[in-house]
């Protein structure tokens, strides 16, 4: 037993060990300023996130197990290499990440970008970690980015796979993940969004012609094509699977540059469509949709009785000058024109000059598939009179071949545009 002193003079030994570890420490410090510079203390962010997996469609019977990882809550970060990164990122603090990857025989390898759009880094958007033919590690906000080039992708090896989320600015981990890639065709990603069977960006399958080209929107961070309204068009260079008899999607953003009249031709603009027009009463359309004004047209070929072509036109509901989010779709043979996630009323005729024909009831969808080229911002037609080039905006035209729910058009609404 030892007695307590109550005006001890002395200092304890626990208090001695702090203090030289306290000089110790400066010194360390003083010396790392000498040889390197100034010395800054880095907050470390948080940002919480979960991982597993989702499937790309690579065509419409097969698809490929990626990685997915999702954001769900924390402070601001963003993603290394992303446009949208703040140049004070360091003086601020913020965290700038990137990710590694542990594969099943513990091997290390870095993630580099693939296409990050301006919403990458915004909570609940999905991250997907794919492998390229080179064999690199990429990360992408869009799996359309993938399954519109199935050739330039590579399976994972089967196995437990670790993926690290780092933060560039601190230096030290954020999250460690693990993830099983099963190559199995079950996804434990919970839900599915925007799995198109294409969608129009600039890439090798598509052809720019006349007056038109793309650029990024500096407000929502979407690639625009800008369609000059007198030659500019797409093509599709490589569009297998692109015809429909079922269910099937269109959609897009369009900010068309005028709308004006739906009775006057000078005001119809052709969105995007897979048919061919010979003349008055001789078109072939598995589907297309126009511009007519101010108002949106759906027009196809019946497969019941071929030669019967049907065209169906909304009220009025576009607006030019802002970015507007447009689906058509069928399911059970019924057709649904949609702007902003609000469904339009729709008046249906027979022909295929609008406003012609025969007025008729709704009648059942039946798309009948065709041969023809598929053209973004004019209509296939053997006279030029008939072209309707479109002129204005279009963004993220994209072709489903299932109708996407009222739940998935909004998610689109919500992630495609900020």
């Amino acid at each position: 037993m030892r007695k307590i002193r109550n005006n001890s003079n002395g200092i304890s030994e626990t208090v001695t060990v702090i203090i030289v570890i306290i000089l110790v420490l400066g010194l360390a410090l003083a010396v790392y300023g000498m040889l390197f510079g100034s010395v800054s203390l880095v907050k470390t962010s948080l940002v919480a996130a979960s991982a597993g997996t989702a499937n790309v469609p690579l065509d419409t019977s097969s698809s490929m197990q990626v990685m997915r990882v999702t954001p769900e809550v924390g402070e601001n970060f963003y993603i290394k290499g992303q446009g949208t990164v703040p140049t004070n990122s360091a003086a601020t603090q913020i965290a700038i990440t990137s990710f590694s990857l542990r594969d099943p025989q513990g091997e290390i390898y870095p993630v580099t970008n693939g296409y990050i759009t301006k919403n990458a880094n915004k909570y609940g958007t999905n991250l997907y970690i794919y492998k390229n033919s080179a064999s690199e590690y990429k990360v992408t906000d869009s799996l359309d980015s993938i399954s519109y080039s199935p050739t330039t992708i590579r399976p994972f090896a089967l196995g437990d796979y670790q993926i690290t989320m780092i933060d560039n600015t601190a230096h030290v981990p954020l999250n460690i993940m693990n993830v099983k890639i099963t190559g199995n065709a079950t996804s434990s990603t919970t839900s599915q969004y925007s799995l198109p069977l294409l969608n129009v960006l600039p890439n090798s399958s598509w052809a720019m012609h006349g007056g038109v080209s793309n650029r990024t929107d500096p407000v929502t961070g979407l690639t625009l094509y800008d369609f000059d309204g007198t030659s500019g068009y797409l093509s599709s260079t490589t569009n297998p699977s692109l015809g429909f008899t079922g269910e099937l999607t269109l959609s897009l953003w369009m900010n068309p540059t005028a709308t004006g009249s739906s009775s006057s031709s000078a005001n119809w603009h052709t969105i995007i469509g897979k048919g061919f027009v010979g003349g008055v009463n001789s078109e072939n359309d598995n589907y297309q949709i126009m511009q007519l004004g101010d108002k949106l047209l759906f027009e196809w070929n019946d497969a019941s009785s071929p030669y019967t072509h049907y065209q169906a036109t909304t009220t009025s509901a576009l607006t030019p000058g802002s970015l507007q989010y447009v689906t058509a779709t069928v399911t059970g043979g019924v057709l649904s024109i949609q702007v902003n996630g609000v469904s339009l009323p729709l008046t249906y005729n027979t022909g295929n000059v609008p406003g012609g024909g025969t007025v008729i009831s709704a009648p059942t969808v039946t798309l009948q598939n065709n041969g023809n080229d598929l053209l973004t911002g004019k209509q296939n037609a053997a006279s030029a009179a008939d072209y309707f080039y479109y002129s204005g905006d279009m963004s993220e035209v994209a072709l489903y071949n299932r109708a996407l729910t009222a739940e998935e058009i909004a998610h689109n609404i919500n992630y495609y545009k900020i």
